[in-house]
């Protein structure tokens, strides 16, 4: 995640890498480049998994996220390892925007379900 900075109510919360599709980008194509661009992760190659849409409005704007997972073996100098329990989107209250809570509470109760991808979680 990295702290936006900008005008308006997202100002200064965490966010997941993410922005918006370009003309003739698949979804999968533009998470790919979003990582690459603001975390620096190169995801070629990677398979990654759509979890499902998240419509969300905010300022006037209508937007849909699109979140995607993946496993990793390597990340070496990027990011921090955790433990799955570290999840909990409580200890976050007012640091990332509302829907990111929704996200991870999702998230979290996918991951106890596929215990391949409990070791292989990921964050900056």
């Amino acid at each position: 995640m990295q702290k936006r900075v900008c005008e308006g109510p997202l100002n200064g919360l965490w966010e997941f890498p993410g922005g918006k599709i370009e003309a003739g980008e698949s979804q999968e194509a533009a998470a790919k480049r979003e990582v690459l661009e603001e975390v620096g992760v190169s995801l070629t190659g990677s398979k990654l998994l759509k979890f499902k849409d998240y419509p969300y409005s905010y300022e006037e704007k209508n937007i849909i996220l699109f979140p995607f997972i993946s496993c990793f073996d390597a990340l070496e100098g990027k990011g921090k390892w955790f433990k799955v329990g570290t999840l909990k989107s409580a200890p976050l209250e007012g640091q990332i925007p509302p829907i990111n809570h929704q996200i991870i509470d999702d998230l979290w109760g996918y991951f106890k379900s596929q215990s391949e991808c409990l070791d292989k979680l990921w964050t900056l």
